[in-house]
């Protein structure tokens, strides 16, 4: 799987953007920075840690630090917005970085036109940046419209921040002081903050954010159990295998084989 770094495709500015055509087959990969692909028209398949999802008219695709993703399409023109967190208000970055937010949503036609005017104005201001920062934050207050509602909408600004800095350096090495430390605040309050609001711990939620992009790389890729321990956040093979088979009740490799033999018999049948 290919790692896409924010240096390379957006450079030192907060955001890239642009409307284009694609087509044929575009390799599973992930990357250090958020993406939007909206599907002005044409259609294809867009394949979204391991769940295929059809391109249609309208459809918005949101990929964040945490996902992986690859596009196979017969001919499709869409708007692509590439941009670092520091573009957005984490308030409203924060509700599609959560397990429960879609991958993709549909846009009704009634709402179209202004998702498009928005798109349209990013793309040729992309170099006025509080311009495109205005316009990108009321283009996520206007999707989030769409989101089904969750207990977690009501998270303090405060655990807002935290979480969207765990979602962009959960495959480094993340300490409680450095956290407490990003957002002003101390460890303890930040511990307890973390479980009054999240009820899970700062540890098991970092934990059990590594071992579930663990387990869909495993599930779909072929990549080394070494390769997923590194791209998941772990430091150690050994370490990973403990924690995997604790989490998920078997080790990384009977995952897998349990995967391939339930593809097997489907094929089989």
């Amino acid at each position: 799987m290919k790692r896409l770094a924010k240096d390379t495709l957006i450079g030192k500015k907060p955001i890239s953007s642009s409307k284009k055509s694609i087509e044929g087959n575009h390799i599973p990969h992930f990357h250090d920075f958020y993406e939007i692909e909206y599907v002005i028209s044409g259609s294809g398949v867009c394949t979204i840690n391991g769940e295929k999802l059809q391109c249609t008219d309208g459809t918005l695709f949101f990929i964040t630090p945490v996902d992986y993703h690859s596009v196979k399409t017969c001919g499709a023109e869409i708007f692509n917005i590439m941009f670092s967190e520091q573009l957005i208000n984490f308030k409203q970055l924060e509700p599609f970085v959560r397990h429960s937010a879609p991958k993709a949503i549909a846009i009704q036609p009634h709402d179209r036109p202004f998702f498009e005017q928005v798109f349209t104005e990013i793309v040729e201001n992309e170099n006025n940046i509080e311009y495109s920062s205005s316009l990108m934050n009321c283009l996520l207050l206007k999707l989030a419209q769409l989101l089904p509602k969750t207990a977690s909408d009501n998270l303090s600004d405060n655990l807002s921040k935290i979480h969207s800095y765990i979602i962009n350096n959960y495959r480094k090495k993340i300490t409680l002081d450095a956290v407490a430390a990003y957002v002003g605040l101390t460890p303890n309050y930040v511990s307890a903050l973390f479980k009054n609001e999240m009820q899970i711990g700062f540890k098991a939620y970092l934990n059990s954010l590594r071992l579930e992009y663990a387990g869909k790389l495993l599930n779909s890729t072929e990549q080394s159990v070494k390769q997923i321990c590194e791209e998941s956040g772990f430091e150690d093979v050994p370490n990973f295998i403990k924690r995997f088979k604790a989490y998920y009740g078997m080790t990384p490799t009977m995952l897998r084989k349990k995967r391939i033999d339930s593809e097997q018999a489907e094929t089989q049948e």
